[in-house]
């Protein structure tokens, strides 16, 4: 399959683990956020990524590939809303800055 225009297929993947987050509602472990995927393939006018690249995308975007095996989509690039970085611990809590004590003039 070759998508066109500016269509792209991906492979579903679930997003790393948050493990600050352990508590669980049911019915919004796969319903909430944005999901993850590998770019499979791209059509000729999709620029911003490219084949292997890891991105985040809207939850509720593109078309399910139908068959067997992972979930494939073929998604609009305007769905995508991030590529990546491979590495990059996008889970990690980043800390506020903390404030110096404030210097006194005599």
């Amino acid at each position: 399959m070759r998508p066109l225009f500016d269509y792209v297929i991906l492979t579903r993947i679930d997003p790393p683990e948050d493990k600050a987050a352990l508590i669980v509602s049911p019915g919004t472990v796969k319903t909430s956020g944005p999901a993850h995927g590998v770019i499979e393939a791209t059509g000729p006018k999709a620029d911003a990524v490219t084949p292997n690249d890891l991105v985040m995308f809207n939850l509720y975007a593109g078309t399910q590939i139908p068959g067997r095996g992972p979930e494939r989509y073929l998604v609009k690039q305007g769905d995508i809303t991030a590529v990546l970085e491979e590495g990059v611990d996008y889970t990690a809590q980043k800390q506020p800055p903390t404030e110096a004590a404030p210097t006194v003039l005599a």
